[in-house]
């Protein structure tokens, strides 16, 4: 009886994300948000079948939207995002792997009730130099504050 390979399904390291952002009024109808994170990756001594070692470099998104106040409750969105860096090394050989997408986005937002808000957006990838690319977004936001 063969017996079978562990799974593991996490990454085995940690990673640290640091995150900025700043919105401000240009107009009373219209706001912008500017928003950018880096983030870090631990090493991973274990990687893979043959236990080898994983490293990463940093990498950073910036995110930029700009919200068009259509009544109080509802707005009107669009924005984009970069995402860079990222390279992965296993056992010091470089995966030219580094990161540099591009993607947009339109969507609505609405608050029904002063406490919930309903968001939708639709996006895609513009330009993708690493990992998959994404045709067609939709994302569905239900959201209530306390």
């Amino acid at each position: 009886m063969i017996a079978p390979a562990p799974l593991n399904l996490g990454e085995n390291r940690w990673k640290f994300v640091l995150q900025g952002g700043f919105v401000k009024g240009v107009t009373p109808k219209i706001s912008i948000d500017l928003v950018g994170d880096v983030t870090f990756y631990g090493k991973n001594n274990d990687f893979g079948s043959s236990s080898a070692r994983l490293t990463q470099s940093a990498s950073g998104q910036f995110q930029a939207f700009a919200r068009y106040q259509l009544k109080p409750n509802l707005d009107f969105r669009v924005g984009g995002s970069f995402v860079t860096g990222g390279e992965t090394r296993i056992d010091g050989i470089r995966q030219q792997d580094q990161a540099s997408n591009w993607k947009g986005n339109v969507g609505m937002a609405w608050f029904p009730a002063k406490t919930v808000q309903l968001l939708a957006t639709y996006g895609r990838d513009i330009s993708v130099r690493s990992g998959f690319r994404e045709s067609n977004r939709l994302n569905l936001r239900l959201l209530k504050v306390f």
